[in-house]
């Protein structure tokens, strides 16, 4: 159930996301509550509301169009307050104001954090990652260099701003490297 679950979350379903990253920490552990919350699940992928469609994006690839990224995370809300989760959505913006989504995310942290700032430090490097990937690709896809779709990212987390524009260090060594690389890519122009 949870890999059907994630196919549809994967393909067209980013509301269910959570549900997915939640119910598949448990596949180990699982009781009778969850299968009861993963059949639940299962029937809402029947439920079919309105259809969304993409919107065809207008003007030229290397003078309208941006990339977004939103990132948001949560410490400490799955696995008994043991794991995190973060998530972050790319969307290409035309020059009209019309959006598209690219990619969608929602996923367990890898490691175990222990402050919402490195919770929303890794998923907004994550998100940022994303897309770069897929600025590449549009980019070799439309013949023109890399760096012509601009980035921007958006980010809820005061304490994450403020950490990639000091130069004072944080106090989680780990999470130094993380602000690190996302600092080298607002410096490299990768992203603003």
């Amino acid at each position: 159930m949870v890999g059907q679950l994630n196919w549809a979350v994967q393909g067209s379903r980013p509301d269910l996301a959570f549900e997915l990253v939640d119910l598949s920490t448990k596949l180990k552990s699982a009781l009778v509550c969850d299968l009861l919350r993963a059949i639940k699940n299962i029937g809402k992928l029947q439920d079919i509301g309105p259809i969304q469609f993409f919107p065809s994006l207008k003007g030229n690839v290397t003078e309208d169009w941006e990339i977004f990224v939103f990132s948001d995370a949560v410490l400490g809300n799955i696995n008994d307050g043991k794991g995190s989760t973060g998530a972050h959505i790319v969307w290409i913006k035309d020059r009209i104001g019309k959006c598209c989504p690219i990619s969608w995310q929602a996923n367990k942290i890898e490691r175990v954090v222990r402050s919402s700032i490195a919770a929303e430090a890794l998923s907004l490097q994550d998100g940022l990652e994303t897309a770069l990937y897929f600025r590449k690709i549009i980019g070799d896809i439309c013949g023109v260099g890399e760096r012509i779709i601009t980035i921007t990212a958006f980010i809820d987390d005061k304490s994450v701003t403020e950490a990639l524009k000091s130069t004072k260090l944080v106090e989680d060594k780990r999470l130094r490297i993380d602000i690190a690389a996302i600092c080298e890519m607002i410096q490299n122009n990768y992203v603003r």
